[in-house]
């Protein structure tokens, strides 16, 4: 942030908000608190979306940009929203680019199969800009904005979204479903550009098992079961669907292909779901 290029005419601030974190976030803002336009937030309910809300009560001006703690903007970032704002003031909102920033070399059966798994990492290597936003691109938190008038309409839905170490979502996807019923459009501003970080730990079926049990989790948020006979407080055919898959899952395994990936995401997706049903306490769709 601090290598931004501010246009001239433009007046900005930074919002960070800290959502109740325990590590040394505090003294990573005291030092760059003289260097950049800086304003902490403190959210204490523990959840991206009350984060976000938060970021949107606080937030002043006409454009509010979004982005991670775990990315690298590209010097150009936030004077190419600027200007696609100036540019289509019919668009409501915008989506940026969003490339791959790697910890380390990846698995070999990793690579084989990027194009499949890269939309779990958020990656969005377009750079052309255009208006509308094209309908096979869809913008993301870790690079999206959106006039502020319209973010003070339509908060994150907080039912939804990571919880400290989990690994739940659909709160982009709902959100930007909401703003498209109420015909806000979305320009795409490809030249906005930056940088996800993608730790070691990522590059692993570990991880791919957990971000698929969780979006297994959050399609029950989303849009609940159809009504049918149960087997120990799960539906059977999603009992049926997981266990035929975690089969397959196993058949396929020493061959990490396509179809491997394709059984293992049903098999651990299967489970998240049946996990969300049979939770003690669990969210209402909404």
């Amino acid at each position: 942030m601090r290598k931004l290029n501010i246009p001239i005419d433009t007046r900005w601030e930074l919002l960070v908000v800290n959502n109740n974190s325990s590590d040394h976030t505090e003294a990573v803002l005291d030092k760059h608190a003289d260097a950049l336009p800086l304003r902490r937030l403190f959210e204490r309910k523990q959840g991206h979306c009350f984060a976000r809300n938060c970021a949107i009560e606080a937030a002043r001006g006409d454009l509010l940009l979004w982005t991670d703690d775990d990315v690298l903007v590209d010097p150009d970032w936030l004077t190419e929203y600027v200007r696609a704002a100036h540019r289509w003031p019919d668009a409501g909102g915008f989506g940026g680019s969003v490339a791959p920033w790697l910890e380390e070399e990846p698995p070999k059966w990793f690579r084989k199969n990027w194009d499949f798994i890269k939309g779990l990492y958020v990656v969005r290597e377009h750079y052309e800009n255009a208006f509308p936003c094209p309908s096979e691109l869809s913008p993301v938190g870790a690079n999206m904005g959106v006039r502020l008038p319209i973010a003070k309409m339509h908060r994150f839905n907080e039912r939804l979204g990571r919880v400290g170490a989990t690994l739940s979502g659909g709160d982009d996807c709902e959100w930007l479903a909401r703003l498209s019923e109420s015909g806000i459009q979305f320009g795409w501003v490809g030249s906005a550009k930056v940088e996800h970080f993608i730790p070691k730990e990522r590059l692993s079926e570990d991880f791919l098992r957990r971000w698929f049990n969780g979006a297994g989790r959050t399609s029950v948020r989303m849009d609940g079961t159809m009504p049918s006979k149960t087997l120990y407080g799960a539906p059977r055919w999603m009992w049926k669907k997981y266990f035929c898959s975690m089969i397959l899952d196993k058949l396929l395994r020493p061959f990490r292909s396509r179809l491997w990936l394709s059984s293992f995401r049903r098999h651990h997706m299967m489970r998240g779901m049946i996990d969300e049903i049979l939770a003690p306490t669990k969210p209402k769709s909404s």
